[in-house]
């Protein structure tokens, strides 16, 4: 943003920010043995907002590019590893449901 890029806006930030700190609090909520069911709905409605926010068609297309997608991927599996779900490598059950 600072650099010009007109695909970043303080408010997009916020939107993904705020979808993140929503995620982790649910996963949080499931306790630490999560059931692997519960895990994928919330990485699902995470996704989904996130195509809302930057996706195609989204209030900030464009704002999700290749490198802001790998970081998300990293977090949003980071944090379902972390509530017990198995994650071969190379998986990402993401793929199915993302727009960006």
């Amino acid at each position: 943003m600072a650099d010009g890029d007109d695909n970043f806006t303080e408010e997009g930030i916020v939107a993904v920010e705020d979808t993140l700190r929503s995620y982790a609090a649910r996963l949080a909520s499931f306790g630490p043995a999560a059931p692997a069911e519960k895990v994928l709905e919330a990485m699902k409605a995470t996704v989904r907002s996130l195509n809302e926010i930057g996706g195609l068609g989204g209030r900030f297309e464009g704002l999700i590019e290749t490198s802001e997608r790998e970081e998300l991927c990293e977090y949003l599996f980071a944090m379902a590893r972390n509530a017990g779900l198995a994650l071969a490598p190379g998986e990402d059950p993401t793929f199915e449901w993302r727009d960006w």
